[in-house]
């Protein structure tokens, strides 16, 4: 609607005066209103001359359309008669809490816990042909920047529960994240990730009290499916999540089967207990040791405030996982027993705890090297969330180890489609296919990674490790000595740029690198050392080195690894190699 309005000009107050602040009056984002003013009438007025802005709205309008046409359009964010927390004055916003917490006291006695409303048309199920969607990050309403870790970890929670369904792809929350505060078209970003539908909304908390508002909508088209609000009290959370993550799920579907329908099942967890799980999962992503520390200190808390949380359970038990194997923040067999209690507690609690199968298979394969009972675990966990782009990934790695490697790239096609903005999946796809001797798809995968990430640090590493494999040596040392610069180091003291001397026949430069690298106090990556060694023909410290390695880590790559080429037909290797335990 455009053109200038009969009446006279009403209160400042009363107008709104950019798109920003009328999606902020009705609790909706910007994209939503421009539509709506474009398919459904919304009464926005355009300004000629006027500094102000290019379009206004008048309140008293905007709540006529809407009570004219509220079965028709998605509803507010915590109710647009009260006004969002973000758009009220101080003085009102008190005043409109109190009035709303009355009237949801009514409302939740009358309809049992939850302000649902349904709209738009019956359901339709498969006639939807919704088979793929993503999750848009929900919007934080709340009035403290501070709680997007809030909104960013009910996101995740609501990729988690979606992902459970069968025959349905859910684009996994790293790629999702990627969209978080976008304008772009929702045509645009379903072309984007090659999915059919979108969920997008929002959630606010206010004292003791939170909203979650969704919307499905039809990601070609722009055409709205089905939408729910939920009003809980802050304990329920969880089971809001679920009962959205259900309501959509029925909408694509139809029925659920009885197995689906247990994974729905609303859970309940402290307040308190939930907080600190949330400001963990924000740190637990961050491969770093003080991230890691720090979701370990708030996975704790949950336990000691709630000791039946089984999620937080599993997620410590990743935590020890991740310190051992990947920060090395503590020495590698100091993660199995803790690891091990805090994984065997959570599926005590919740033997259907996707994520608890997937991370005790990995202590499985890495601690243990039972092949068989790593592979049972996860396949479990993708039978419980075949969207689990974890599980997924991690099955490739027992594959890749186990030399499978059609079923590797069957696996990682999978998480590419889930997780199609994921560097560290592509370095992933990368690095197995380098193990399976496909230079070509290597690169190609290693170039996506830092396309997505220009700073993966571990897809450039890849990149040179894959050049070496190639004997390109000459290319492999420009780009690292690049590298190391840009990161103020230098070559003398870097056991990567030592084998590639030693590779080109530089060897008193190999041996000066040597020497740095072996001196007291250096901190260096045992498997390069070994390599270092191999490179300038020094098999007895080699294998030493090697040995070493075993009894740190657990190199369950090295039976395809190219590294190892020369010298696998070593007999003290192929010792070392049964280490692993290898079947047959």
């Amino acid at each position: 609607m455009s053109g200038t309005p009969t009446s006279e000009p009403a209160a400042p107050e009363a107008r709104l005066d950019s798109w920003k602040e009328i999606a902020a009056y009705l609790g909706r984002n910007e994209r939503t209103v421009r539509r709506w003013e474009e398919r459904e009438g919304l009464p926005v007025h355009r300004l000629v001359h006027e500094k102000r802005g290019s379009v206004f709205a008048y309140r008293s309008e905007l709540d006529q359309w809407w009570n004219a046409r509220k079965v028709t359009v998605e509803p507010p964010a915590m109710g647009k008669n009260s006004e969002t927390l973000n758009s009220t004055p101080k003085s009102a916003r008190y005043a409109g809490s109190r009035i709303w917490v009355l009237v949801a006291a009514v409302l939740l006695v009358a309809v049992g816990g939850a302000l649902a409303i349904r709209k738009f048309r019956p359901h339709s199920g498969v006639e939807n042909k919704i088979r793929s969607i993503v999750v848009i990050p929900l919007r934080n309403l709340s009035p403290d920047p501070g709680q997007e870790y809030f909104s960013d970890g009910a996101t995740d929670a609501l990729i988690s529960s979606l992902a459970q369904i069968q025959d349905l792809r859910v684009i996994s929350f790293t790629s999702a994240m990627r969209y978080k505060g976008t304008t772009k078209p929702l045509p645009e970003i379903g072309r984007e990730l090659a999915v059919d539908g979108v969920v997008e909304g929002s959630i606010q908390q206010e004292g003791s009290r939170v909203r979650i508002s969704a919307q499905l909508i039809e990601a070609s088209s722009d055409r709205h499916l089905w939408a729910q609000v939920y009003d809980r009290e802050r304990s329920d959370l969880l089971k809001a999540q679920a009962e959205v993550a259900r309501a959509i799920a029925e909408e694509i579907r139809g029925r659920l089967t009885p197995e689906e329908a247990k994974r729905f099942k609303p859970r309940t967890v402290a307040a308190a207990a939930q907080e600190e799980y949330l400001l963990g999962h924000d740190h637990v992503w961050k491969m770093n040791e003080r991230d890691q520390l720090e979701a370990l200190r708030h996975f704790e808390q949950a336990v000691r405030l709630q000791p039946d949380y089984a999620d937080a359970h599993a997620q410590i038990g990743g935590v020890y996982l991740n310190r051992a194997i990947f920060t090395r923040g503590i020495p590698f067999h100091d993660g199995e027993q803790p690891a091990f209690e805090a994984l065997q507690r959570a599926l005590e609690l919740d033997p259907d705890l996707a994520i608890g199968h997937d991370l005790l298979a990995d202590w499985l394969l890495q601690y243990k090297h039972d092949w068989g009972g790593a592979e049972a675990q996860y396949e479990r966990a993708i039978e419980l969330n075949p969207n689990s782009l974890d599980a997924r990934a991690d099955h490739a790695c027992l594959l890749a180890a186990l030399g499978r490697f059609q079923d590797v790239f069957a696996e990682l096609d999978r998480a590419v489609a889930l997780d199609p903005q994921n560097s560290f999946v592509e370095y992933i796809y990368g690095t197995f296919a380098g193990l399976a001797r496909k230079y070509d798809v290597a690169e190609r995968h290693f170039q996506r990674a830092l396309e997505l990430d220009p700073q993966n640090f571990q897809a450039q590493i890849g990149r040179l490790r894959l050049l070496t494999f190639q004997g390109r040596f000459e290319r492999a040392l420009a780009l690292l000595e690049q590298q190391v610069k840009a990161h103020g180091g230098d070559l003398s003291s870097n056991a990567f740029a030592g084998v590639l001397f030693a590779k080109l026949g530089r060897r008193e430069e190999a041996l000066h690198v040597l020497a740095e690298v072996t001196a007291k106090n250096a901190k260096t990556d045992q498997g390069m050392l070994a390599s270092l060694y191999f490179a300038i023909g020094d098999l007895t410290n080699g294998f030493k080195t090697l040995e070493h390695l075993y009894d740190v880590s657990s190199p369950i790559f090295a039976a395809y690894d190219p590294t190892w080429d020369p010298v696998r037909s070593d007999p003290r290797f192929k010792a070392q190699l049964k280490r692993l335990q290898l079947p047959e």
